[in-house]
């Protein structure tokens, strides 16, 4: 049985490997990315360190996923006091910055949150449903504060 094999291009490694180690590409004539998946993962990691120095990998991220520009973030930012739009807080909670919010439905930006809160709804299924039994159930068994 013949395996198919196909060159990385010279910007790549340049060797010849099996078919399976290039990505699709239906833009190409031969379907396949000109890149083997390696090179391509490279380039890629090199490609994503350089835009994150320059501190546009955020604003690049959050207008090609959510359509929101840096301007739009701001302003939303500005709009809810520069603060968690749940529990207020100035300063992030959780892993990294402030997150933008979103339906994971339709990508419609909803707000801004910090790492806490957003994890938080997330995990209760981002239903108001959920959301007021767990509100019942702390009210009813007690919890620990109201921050």
């Amino acid at each position: 049985m013949m395996i198919a094999v196909k060159q990385c291009i010279p910007s790549g490694c340049g060797r010849h490997m099996p078919v399976f180690l290039f990505g699709k590409d239906v833009s190409k004539k031969d379907g396949l990315n000109p890149l083997c998946k390696p090179c391509s993962v490279e380039r890629g990691k090199k490609y994503y360190a350089k835009y994150q120095a320059s501190g546009k990998a955020r604003w690049y991220k959050l207008q090609r996923k959510f359509g929101v520009s840096q301007e739009d973030y701001e302003a939303m930012w500005e709009a809810q006091g520069k603060c968690c739009a749940i529990c207020k807080t100035t300063e992030p909670r959780g892993r990294g910055d402030f997150h933008l919010d979103h339906n994971h439905e339709t990508n419609e930006a909803r707000g801004i949150l910090c790492a806490e809160c957003n994890v938080g709804i997330g995990k209760l299924l981002d239903s108001p449903k959920v959301l007021k039994s767990a509100l019942a159930y702390l009210e009813e068994k007690g919890c620990y504060g109201d921050k």
